[in-house]
């Protein structure tokens, strides 16, 4: 293996040297020898630059062209996203993506028709390129509305690395670091499935950032004599359903469960009671109402 590359970087030498000599021997008559071997980095540096705010184009007028391919246009088939999404309340999620993921979210967007995106580039902090590859650090602003209703604001401080194949640069890799700014909690909807055992799943719609998120939660219904009520377990989060119908979280001390005296709502329903929670603690956030589809 080590002879293979030697033997490749020896060719490499020989086809670079054959380059600059033929480059040299193509200078017009007149005109004093210089050395033209290279393409100027700057408009390699303007095209990777250029990619990022064609594609901020196409991805912010999805709405109305509804095509995702206007959009993958700019990203390699491998793309792999790495996305730290800080919330207004300074909560921090991170998620990782890749092409397939985000061509499904795109259809998200295409068949959600209420939704518009508003996505540009405002500032490019620092941009490197090397040959065949660039990464360009930037910010971007966004803004989410529904019905003409803004849901969310806020920017996004981006590192994208492109790579350049076939004469084009095509993004191959991006960290999203979208930061919150201003936030209007809105209608968001949710399907309820239900299972064996007193065991529920819910799968709510909800905004987030400059994506519109999906996303499902696995609930659990257990009668428990010593909490006056049923036992309600969803994530790492605890509550009481009482006989009355109040609805009241509960915090852990030692082996025991106490109240933490803040009733979230009142239902006699098994779903309404899912719907209370999503709305009032699960996506408080993000949702004024959840609605059941």
């Amino acid at each position: 293996m080590i002879a293979y590359v030697r033997c490749l970087l020896f060719t490499v030498f020989c086809l670079g040297l054959y380059c600059s000599n033929l480059a040299n021997a193509q200078v017009k008559k007149g005109a004093s020898a210089k050395s033209n071997t290279q393409k100027p980095t700057n408009d390699d540096t303007e095209a990777c630059i250029r990619v990022l705010k064609d594609f901020a184009q196409a991805y912010s007028g999805i709405s109305e062209h509804r095509n995702r391919d206007k959009v993958l246009a700019f990203f390699t088939p491998n793309l792999a996203t790495e996305i730290t999404t800080i919330s207004i309340k300074g909560n921090v999620q991170n998620r990782s993506s890749d092409y397939r993921q985000f061509a499904q979210y795109l259809d998200g967007l295409i068949n959600t028709r209420t939704l518009k995106i508003l996505y540009s580039v405002d500032k490019i902090l620092h941009t490197v390129v090397k040959g065949n590859f660039g990464v360009v650090v930037y910010e971007t602003s966004y803004e989410i509305l529904r019905d003409g209703e803004s849901l969310i604001k806020g920017t996004e401080v981006n590192t994208a690395n492109l790579i350049k194949t076939n004469n084009r640069w095509l993004i191959s890799y991006y960290t999203i670091y979208d930061i919150a700014t201003n936030m209007q909690r809105g209608s968001c909807q949710c399907e309820i499935f239900k299972g064996e055992n007193n065991k529920y799943v819910t799968r709510t719609s909800y905004p987030s950032g400059t994506r519109y998120e999906v996303n499902m939660d696995n609930f659990t219904i257990e009668f428990n004599n010593k909490i006056g009520g049923r036992l309600i377990r969803v994530r790492d989060l605890f509550f009481v359903w009482k006989r009355t119908g109040n609805i009241v979280p509960l915090s852990m001390e030692g082996n025991q469960f106490k109240e933490t005296g803040e009733e979230l709502g009142v239902t006699d329903d098994d779903q309404e009671m899912l719907l209370i929670i999503l709305r009032t603690v699960l996506f408080a956030d993000s949702c004024l109402s959840v609605r059941k589809r």
